[in-house]
């Protein structure tokens, strides 16, 4: 009989060897591979054995149950080796079998089809009580005189009410997390186990600072839930991952929730915007830095000698001091800082941060130039000529944009607030929208800029709109419907003169198909064919139209060939 691996081998080689004395090559050959068959599936089984023999208790109801419920305990055993297996159930402490009464039965002991190995019996409570409160074991023995057991302990709630208790190993509340040797971070594993009645719970994360955690967020984080714990895994933790995480578990009717402290120490990470400014301007450059613990900030202002900036390479050679922020908002993993300086020249403004674990600096330029015709108010649509009942879009678009900025539309007297559609450490771009405008509108629109921080004076742009009445497509000369005939080899040319407010789209077919004209000296108003041929001729429309109406003008054209009347 196999004990082990290594046993089985060298059983096999202890084979091979004997017959090897006795028989001729072939023969112990195939001796030799016989055998390693035969142990082989004989180790196989053993190890197999021997991996399985504790049975597995599972409930239909979790282990936690109000009075007045049903349970039911099955208890499972893989028997790899087809053996005379008996399972039985008793009470822990004394090991006596359960007693079968009107409210305890066991069911008989089933083989499952489907995996001959797999072998189970149940044990039923009805109508639970306090009595049942106790450890179950569930008792297996086989043919060859052993036992295995597992023991399950039920507890019974007096009250009927649903319930949910939740818990971590040593009631933590706090993880701490920090880079490894090669600077990364490992996943940091959240595990909460619960007990409840009903045993289904459903749950939600949140983050103190960040609110809910969306579970389709796979990116950085990953959700689990067993039959034992509910599980958060932060995938690739940082230092802005520091938080308060929550689960808020449900179960019927019953609520908890339980916190963990995270903290993902980690060296700052910095960033900080170039500014363009006038000179004599007050600028504020805002440096954020993301680390925990939360860093200190300091900064200073090297000058430059090229004006305006180029890259700065030649700067003066005297070494500026450090300051501490004109403002600071420090957070528990992130911090801001604000450095205020007037715009005397171009230069470098360097940020430093440091904390516990490490330090980071950062640079930005200061640029000097003139800002002051870097503001730009246009009519984006329609394009062209503006209508009663057109939706009409301005644009004010502000370059070289510092800190704290206002940007208002204004018309008659009247402020209009527009949409911000691009912020960024180079321009600021709003857009209004002036819907189903009428007569009325006719006048100057305003765009209005008011800088804070900069102290620069405040600045606007406008553009006049001109709102006229809408007139249909209407022939301006020539017939609506013409017979053109024309001699081959001579020149085609067909005119849609027509006119309207705004401009009418002209289109061509030819026999009601699009007609594309690609010759220089045609367009959306004309067709020119400067030698005509027999497939020239046909039927040649044109449709003119605008927001009030259409127009169509015929035009049949005959190529004549030569000799023909």
């Amino acid at each position: 009989m196999c004990y082990s691996e290594t046993v089985c081998f060298v059983e096999v080689i202890a084979t091979f060897v004997l017959s090897r004395i006795r028989m001729t090559r072939t023969v112990y050959f195939l001796m030799f591979i016989v055998s390693i068959t035969i142990f082989g599936r004989v180790c196989l089984a053993t190890s197999l054995k021997g991996t399985q023999k504790k049975p597995n208790i599972k409930s239909n109801v979790g282990d936690h149950v109000p009075v007045g419920k049903t349970v039911r305990l099955t208890c499972s055993f893989e028997d790899y080796d087809k053996q005379t297996i008996e399972i039985s159930w008793k009470i822990v402490p004394n090991y006596l079998p359960v007693e079968i009464n009107k409210t305890i039965s066991m069911g008989n002991q089933t083989r499952s089809s489907s995996d001959s190995t797999l072998v189970t019996r149940d044990l039923m409570i009805e109508n639970t009580t306090m009595a049942h409160k106790r450890t179950y074991r569930c008792e297996v023995f086989d043919g060859e005189n052993n036992t295995y057991y597992h023991n399950f302990k039920l507890h019974v709630r007096e009250s009927a009410d649903n319930f949910i208790l939740l818990s971590t190993t040593h009631n933590r509340s706090t993880i701490n997390r920090w880079p490894d040797k090669n600077g990364e971070i490992t996943p940091i594993e959240i595990f909460i186990q619960y007990k409840s009645y009903p045993s289904n719970v459903t749950y939600k994360w949140f983050k103190h600072y960040a609110g809910r955690i969306d579970k389709n967020d796979a990116a950085v984080y990953k959700q689990e839930k067993t039959d034992d714990y509910i599980k958060l895994t932060i995938l690739k933790p940082k230092a802005y991952n520091t938080d308060i995480y929550g689960v808020e578990a449900q179960a019927g009717t019953a609520k908890a929730m339980y916190n963990m402290s995270v903290f993902v120490y980690d060296k700052p990470a910095l960033k900080m915007d170039n500014i363009k400014a006038n000179e004599g301007d007050i600028v504020t450059f805002q440096c954020t830095a993301v680390a925990y613990p939360s860093p200190s900030l300091s900064s200073k202002f090297q000058p430059c000698k090229e004006v305006p900036l180029g890259n700065c390479s030649n700067l003066y050679t005297t070494e500026a001091e450090w300051h501490t922020p004109t403002e600071d908002f420090p957070s528990t993993y992130w911090s801001v800082a604000k450095f205020m300086l007037e715009a005397c020249g171009p230069g470098i403004v360097y940020c430093k941060a440091e904390n516990s674990e490490g330090n980071a600096m950062i640079q930005s330029y200061l640029l000097i130039e003139d800002v002051s015709d870097l503001m730009v108010l246009e009519i984006v649509e329609p394009k062209g000529t503006i209508t009663v009942g057109d939706n009409v879009t301005f644009v004010c678009s502000v370059f070289i944009i510092p800190d704290f900025v206002d940007v208002t539309f204004e018309q008659n007297g009247k402020n209009l607030q527009g949409v911000v559609i691009q912020n960024d450490s180079k321009m600021r771009k709003t857009q209004l929208t002036l819907f189903n405008v009428d007569l009325n509108h006719t006048g100057d629109i305003f765009c209005n800029v008011t800088y804070h921080d900069n102290m620069r004076p405040n600045d606007a742009r406008l553009v006049h709109m001109e709102v006229i009445e809408p007139i249909a497509p209407y022939l301006s000369s020539g017939d609506i419907n013409q017979t053109l005939i024309v001699d081959a080899l001579k020149p085609i040319t067909l005119e849609c003169d027509v006119s309207g407010t705004p401009e009418p789209k002209i289109n061509w077919f030819k026999e009601g198909e699009p007609f594309v004209q690609n010759k220089s000296n045609s367009s959306s108003t004309s067709i020119g064919i400067e030698y005509a041929i027999p497939t020239n001729s046909g039927l040649y429309e044109c449709i003119a139209a605008n927001k009030i109406g259409n127009i169509t003008l015929t035009r049949n054209v005959i190529v004549r060939m030569p000799g023909s009347k």
